[in-house]
């Protein structure tokens, strides 16, 4: 899994321009990319902590799909 926190920010903006975020996972990739934790996501998003990981996955996938086209 990529670590969002340990990115730069040309990484970060790249990927938010162009992986077709959903602006609730967008929240959520911007949250953890500063490092907050998914707890403390789901709390401040109102989201209970699976709905946080079953986005994060979706992050992932829009990454990993981004990553093979380069």
């Amino acid at each position: 899994m990529t670590r969002l926190d340990k990115m730069i920010k040309p990484e970060l903006d790249e990927y938010a321009a162009n992986c077709n975020f959903l602006a609730e996972e967008l929240q959520v990739f911007i949250r953890r990319s500063r490092g907050e934790t998914i707890e403390y996501i789901a709390e401040m998003e109102s989201l209970s902590v699976s709905t946080v990981k079953r986005i994060l996955a979706r992050i992932q996938a829009k990454i990993e799909r981004f990553q093979s086209r380069k």
